[in-house]
C-alpha cells in the first residue's frame, strides 16, 4: 500500500539526522554484536591483567589509532566510490516504488530503510576515523590527555589514572575496529540484497508486460 509523502525524503539535513532517524529502526546483526562483545571482553581482560606499564599500552594505542585511521579512510574511499556508482546506475523507477511503500517493522519507507542501512556504515566509519585522529593528535605519552590527567591527579594516583585511561582507550578502540570489520560483511550483503531486489523487479515488469 502506497503512503508516500514527498517531504519525507528530504527531512534529514545531515548525517546526524540520518543516524538519529535510523536508531532503533534498523535490524541488528546478532553475529556481529556477539562476536564484538566477545572480542571486547578479551581486550578488557587483557588490559586489566597485563603487567605492561601505561607507556607500553599508550604506544600500542597510538599504533592501533594509526592503523584504524588508515583502514577506515581507505575503506571509506572504496565505499563512497562504490555507493556513488550504485546509486547512479540503479533503476530510478525501482527507487520510486520503494519510496511509496512502508517497511512495517521500521516505519520507514523501503527506500530509506535500505539506504539508511548503507549510510549507517558510512557514519560509523567516519566517526571511527575521527576518534582515531583525536587519539593520534592528543593521546601520546606526553599529549593533551596525559597532561590533563597529570593536572587532575596527584603524583600517587597519576600512574593508575594513566594506565586506566590508556587501557580503556585501547580496549574501546580495538573493539570498535573489530566491529567495523564485521560490519563490512553486512554492508556487502545489503548491497547484494538491493541488487537482487532490482533484478526481481525487472523480471516482474517483464512478466507483467507479457501478460498485457
Amino acid at each position: 500500500m502506497s503512503n508516500y509523502q514527498p517531504d519525507d525524503l528530504l527531512k534529514e539535513k545531515n548525517l546526524l539526522d540520518i543516524y538519529s532517524a535510523s536508531r532503533g529502526r534498523l535490524s541488528l546483526n546478532r553475529f556481529n554484536n556477539y562476536s564484538t562483545l566477545f572480542i571486547g571482553g578479551l581486550l578488557v581482560a587483557y588490559v586489566s591483567t597485563t603487567s605492561e606499564d601505561s607507556s607500553a599500552i599508550a604506544a600500542k594505542l597510538q599504533h592501533l589509532a594509526e592503523l584504524g585511521f588508515s583502514f577506515s579512510a581507505g575503506i571509506l574511499g572504496f565505499l563512497i566510490a562504490g555507493f556513488t556508482i550504485f546509486a547512479t546506475v540503479s533503476d530510478k523507477e525501482l527507487f520510486i516504488q520503494m519510496a511509496k511503500h512502508r517497511h512495517d517493522k521500521s516505519g520507514l519507507n523501503y527506500l530509506k530503510f535500505n539506504f539508511f542501512t548503507l549510510m549507517n556504515v558510512f557514519i560509523l566509519y567516519t566517526g571511527f576515523a575521527v576518534a582515531c585522529l583525536l587519539v593520534i593528535l592528543f593521546g601520546g605519552t606526553s599529549g593533551l590527555i596525559a597532561t590533563i590527567l597529570k593536572f587532575l591527579s596527584s603524583d600517587t594516583f597519576y600512574p593508575l589514572a594513566k594506565k586506566t585511561a590508556t587501557g580503556v582507550g585501547f580496549a574501546g578502540l580495538g573493539t570498535a575496529l573489530f566491529y567495523l570489520v564485521m560490519l563490512l560483511q553486512s554492508f556487502i550483503f545489503n548491497i547484494y540484497h538491493i541488487v537482487m531486489t532490482g533484478i526481481a523487479w525487472e523480471i516482474q515488469k517483464l512478466e507483467d508486460n507479457e501478460q498485457e
